[in-house]
């Protein structure tokens, strides 16, 4: 069994600990300065310090002393933990540079930047504390000189302190503001950090609580965060963080065709498809219903995509034992429905036999039952032989003035009943085109029964007129009719979806004639839209495209066809 990934949470360790890591970095970094500049003073020391003076000695044990120290603290060979601590070593190095500073002029002295430089390494790291410490240690220190030693400093006492006391706020004042951005960096970064850890965790707990297979990979195909159903899907157990998506997902569509994983990305919006299948290393394979959506950055474009895959094995097996059942039964039932239509109907013929008024509205009523019973026979044959691929497309010219003029008289009488006007809208002669004539006929043949339905009163206008760039035909089928609302326009093309709409609610349907109509369109290479405003009336449009060779594989031509506007 996969095991839960770790590669997510790795990730998600990595940001964790990327403020200490920088926290570290800045440690070593102050360290490596501190010891380099420490060394750099006692060279400068021991070679300006003239030997000829009486202080000499003293400053050269002095200077001893802080070679040792630098030693115990840094030397591999030497090194103590009793100076390790910063503060240890901050007071050392007061105490040394007081000794310093005693033995070679007091504030003259050409020695004082070291006390400057160890009022900013205070402030960096110990802020208002620091210079705290470092102004009281050194005051006392000069006070002690300028009590003992006045000749050192060569002025009076009041005017030494003074002197000092300015001279070292002076030096504090500076350190703080130079150090105040440095510190408000650090605490900004700091901050930005913790928000992106949160952010990261908060991420990849809720990619890893999801049900379904999620990968992220980025513009050159590398995975980057995946979840615990990605190593159930693809039945492994290993870190796929870094791995190339191409090398472990092999796709095909379900003509058996390789598909590059090159051809999925690239695209601008989200791509949906439920053709894919996967092949598992073990030779097993998977239905897919894979999306695929690009992960935008706000000024760098693409930064990758998110793949969401489902295993649609079983429902796809499903759907095949459903088209079956369906195609078997609706086969079967065909002929005893239609033989029972046929005698019902010739024992409605007037004259044909004396039947009581109760029984001939009871027949009646059986007799209209079973018209709607072939109807739905009939739907669900079509529907299973375009779903699965059977239907037939026998390629024809046909010439669209003649084929609306020939609906509007096919449903003349039916408009005529209701109390429509049913008419014809051509506004010049159109060319012949290549195509079906059968599915064309039997698409705007649903859309007039369509509005037929729903029209109670007005006007039902067929038209055709040439396509965009005259490509193809353009057939619409205008009604003054209920108008769809916005609720259903969503759902319309849906298998079984019938309006809530009381007016829908009064004739018979099964919610199949627009949804066999759409895939009688995508079968078919067409583009079907409407437009709709409720109480006002629809718009059905249908753009049926010229196929330019008839000799060529109508398959081949309709799959090309479809794909430009499905896809």
């Amino acid at each position: 069994m996969p095991k839960y990934p770790d590669s997510g949470y790795a990730n998600t360790k990595m940001v964790r600990s990327s403020s200490q890591a920088q926290l570290a970095n800045k440690e070593t970094y102050y360290e490596t300065v501190t010891r380099n500049v420490r060394w750099i003073a006692i060279a400068i020391v021991i070679l300006t310090f003239p030997p000829s003076q009486p202080q000499y000695k003293y400053l050269l044990a002095a200077t001893m002393a802080a070679v040792v120290f630098n030693s115990l603290r840094y030397s591999r060979l030497m090194r103590s933990k009793l100076f390790a601590s910063r503060i240890t070593t901050l007071v050392l190095d007061n105490l040394l540079i007081a000794v310093l500073l005693y033995l070679s002029g007091g504030i003259h002295s050409p020695y004082v930047l070291f006390l400057v430089f160890t009022i900013i390494s205070s402030a960096y790291w110990y802020g208002g504390r620091g210079i705290a410490l470092v102004l009281g240690w050194q005051i006392m220190a000069l006070t002690f000189m300028a009590i003992w030693q006045p000749k050192v400093l060569s002025l009076n006492l009041a005017t030494n302190l003074a002197i000092m006391i300015f001279a070292l706020v002076a030096l504090a004042v500076l350190a703080e503001r130079l150090t105040r951005v440095d510190r408000n960096e650090r605490s900004l970064l700091a901050r930005a950090n913790h928000e992106i850890e949160a952010e990261r965790e908060r991420m990849v707990t809720l990619i890893n609580s999801l049900a379904d297979p999620v990968l992220a990979i980025d513009n050159v195909g590398q995975i980057t965060v995946y979840n615990g159903a990605a190593l159930d899907l693809l039945n492994t157990n290993q870190q796929l963080s870094g791995a190339k998506i191409a090398q472990l997902v092999q796709l095909e569509d379900d003509k058996g065709q390789t598909v590059p994983f090159e051809s999925i990305m690239g695209h601008p919006s989200v791509l949906k498809r439920t053709d894919l299948i996967l092949r598992l290393a073990d030779g097993s394979s998977v239905n897919l219903d894979l999306s695929v959506a690009p992960i935008r950055g706000t000024n760098t474009g693409d930064l990758g995509y998110i793949l969401l895959l489902r295993d649609i094995t079983k429902q796809k097996s499903l759907d095949q034992e459903r088209d079956e059942f369906i195609s078997v039964t609706s086969h079967e039932l065909r002929t005893p429905v239609a033989i029972a239509e046929a005698n019902l109907s010739t024992a409605l013929l007037p004259n044909f036999a004396h039947i009581d008024a109760k029984a001939l509205t009871l027949l009646d009523q059986a007799h209209q039952n079973i018209i709607f019973l072939g109807q739905l026979i009939k739907d669900l044959s079509t529907l299973s032989k375009a779903e699965q691929g059977r239907l037939k497309i026998e390629i024809e010219s046909i010439e669209p003035d003649q084929l609306i003029e020939q609906l509007v008289n096919d449903y003349q009488a039916e408009a005529h009943t209701k109390g429509l006007v049913i008419k014809s809208h051509i506004k010049s002669k159109l060319k012949p085109i290549l195509s079906s004539p059968n599915l064309v006929h039997e698409i705007l043949q649903n859309l007039i029964t369509n509005a037929l339905k729903y029209t109670e009163k007005g006007t039902i206008t067929l038209s055709a007129e040439p396509g965009e760039d005259a490509s193809g035909v353009v057939f619409s089928v205008a009604d003054t009719g209920i108008g769809i609302s916005v609720t259903d326009r969503k759902k319309l093309f849906t298998k079984f979806y019938r309006s809530e709409d009381y007016r829908t609610r009064k004739t018979n349907g099964t919610g199949l004639g627009l949804y066999i109509t759409k895939k009688l369109a995508e079968r078919l290479g067409a583009k079907l839209s409407f437009t709709s405003q409720l109480n006002r009336g629809s718009v059905f449009s249908l753009w049926v495209p010229a196929i330019k060779d008839a000799s060529e594989d109508h398959r081949s031509v309709v799959k090309a066809t479809t794909s430009k506007f499905f896809d």
